[in-house]
């Protein structure tokens, strides 16, 4: 289990797919879907699953705004 302390001085840079890491996957749409971010490019780093992009199934989740748990 993360703690807020670890987290930010672990000084290393995880990855997780989307809603499958710390932030969780509302948190996520919450921040992508914000209003006031709405003019602000998102980049999201996601790491492949069994050497496959998984980047479809993620993007149509976000879209949708519903986890479906596909990957």
């Amino acid at each position: 289990k993360w703690s807020k302390k670890i987290w930010l001085d672990s000084h290393k840079d995880r990855h997780a797919n989307i809603g499958y890491g710390f932030v969780g996957f509302d948190t996520l749409v919450n921040v992508v879907f914000d209003k006031d971010f709405s003019n602000i490019s998102k980049i999201l780093e996601t790491p492949y699953i069994d050497k496959k992009a998984p980047y479809k199934i993620e993007i149509e989740d976000l879209l949708n705004k519903t986890f479906t748990n596909r990957l």
